[in-house]
């Protein structure tokens, strides 16, 4: 028999014109992968919903096909290879029940019945032998392929013990497993039960810190991002990922202070906390920093911390110099 599916049907991208020997289709993902060919219509969809009106239909076999694009060969089934290819119109391809479908459907019984003594409701010795006795067998036996029981029912089943026996209704029904709840928001502050899922609602209604909204923070503490060095010349900062920079024992003149961070903020804030090691050390901050109410200052106090606090303006993009303080 020729593969087949149901509902394989799909506009063509582009007409095609008598002689023509593939098409290529919007979208070929329902009809099969052929390996003995099948038959399908090809009509003017956007004139004839019903392709047995229009006068040029046409039968086609399918006999490859590759993603949307299919091989064919044309006027099958008393039908003529004409063009399909007038400007404005659209055509489609489906797979659809046609005489030589049924033609076959016919032989294949007919075959069967001549297999069976000519009836066929007639059973042969072979088959007989296979017949299972009502109250007799145990099993079926490997089966080859699936059991249909059609409209019967398998009835007499007891409660499954392994992982591949069969279950009833009411097995199912009784061991139903217990489906978790949402949660409301207050439960997801208070945190404590995990049974429970949370929904974007529970989420909104909580008091979870959410990225884009206007909240008010109560009781929290934002702990810096603090950047450490022994010692550095030319110190680089990324301000994207710190707040605070501490230097513990400087042992050369700071030549250069490199900001490399690229998502600064207006007033963000960076404190630099420097302290020498036993000896003054000369401060060159560089083109990223400026006087902002305080002087840049230039040198650490012998074994004094030195605390620097700078704004970031986006006017000047730079750190702004407003505080400094020396170790008492």
């Amino acid at each position: 028999m020729d593969e087949r599916a149901n509902f394989a049907i799909s506009e063509l991208t582009a007409g095609i014109a008598s002689g023509v020997t593939s098409l290529t289709l919007s979208d070929a993902s329902l009809f099969p992968t052929p390996d003995i060919g099948y038959s399908a219509v090809l009509w003017d969809s956007s004139v004839y919903g019903n392709p047995a009106k229009d006068a040029n239909v046409e039968i086609v076999r399918v006999t490859e096909k590759s993603t949307n694009t299919l091989t064919i060969t044309r006027a099958q089934e008393s039908t003529a290879d004409v063009n399909h290819n007038t400007g404005g119109h659209t055509y489609s391809l489906a797979i659809s029940l046609t005489e030589k479908t049924l033609d076959d459907i016919e032989t294949l019984i007919a075959g069967k019945a001549d297999a069976l003594g000519g009836d066929e409701n007639y059973v042969t010795d072979t088959e007989k032998s296979a017949l299972h006795a009502a109250g007799g067998d145990t099993a079926l036996g490997t089966q080859a392929e699936n059991l249909d029981m059609g409209t019967h029912k398998i009835v007499g089943v007891v409660d499954p013990t392994a992982a591949q026996e069969a279950a009833t209704k009411k097995y199912v029904d009784d061991n139903e497993p217990t489906l978790p709840v949402k949660a409301t928001g207050a439960e997801v502050d208070t945190g404590t039960d995990d049974a429970k899922f949370v929904t974007p609602k529970a989420v909104a209604d909580s008091k979870i810190t959410q990225n884009e909204e206007t909240q008010t923070l109560t009781n929290k503490t934002i702990t810096p991002r603090i950047l450490t060095f022994t010692t550095d010349a030319t110190p680089e900062v990324d301000s994207d990922s710190y707040d605070a920079v501490t230097i513990t024992a400087q042992d050369a003149a700071i030549t250069d202070v490199d900001m490399v961070g690229s998502a600064e903020l207006n007033f963000q804030k960076l404190v630099f906390r420097i302290k020498d090691d036993g000896t003054a050390r000369a401060i060159t901050w560089g083109d990223d920093f400026e006087a902002k109410g305080v002087d840049l200052p230039t040198t650490t106090t012998i074994s004094k911390v030195l605390s620097v606090g700078f704004i970031y303006d986006t006017v000047t993009s730079k750190w702004g110099c407003v505080a400094v303080a020396d170790e008492e």
